[in-house]
């Protein structure tokens, strides 16, 4: 078993982000500083097998500057879902007509 707070490093680390990178945690109801989330979280223990249930709310999401982490539960395990977030290329002028002549 491992805390919350370990599991939330590791996906962090694992895909090349840290703490640093983190605006805020929370669901779409609250939010709190990424130092007051790692207070918390290094108190809650998970397990990533089977429980018949989730122990961390699904609801709970952590936003980066350029990323998202859901909680995330499949038959009873649950983990963190990182989602990288596409960036908006630089606006260019179209060169190419859209419309036939």
């Amino acid at each position: 078993m491992k805390t919350l707070y370990a599991e939330t490093m590791e996906c962090l680390d694992r895909n090349h982000r840290t703490p640093e990178d983190v605006l805020w945690v929370g669901t779409d109801e609250w939010s709190v500083t990424w130092e007051s989330f790692a207070m918390m979280a290094k108190l809650i223990y998970v397990q990533r097998e089977y429980r018949g249930g989730p122990y961390v709310t699904t609801k709970l999401v952590i936003r980066g500057k350029d990323f998202v982490m859901k909680r995330e539960e499949y038959d009873g395990a649950e983990r963190w879902q990182f989602i990288s977030l596409v960036q908006q290329p630089k606006p260019s002028i179209l060169a190419v007509s859209l419309f036939q002549p």
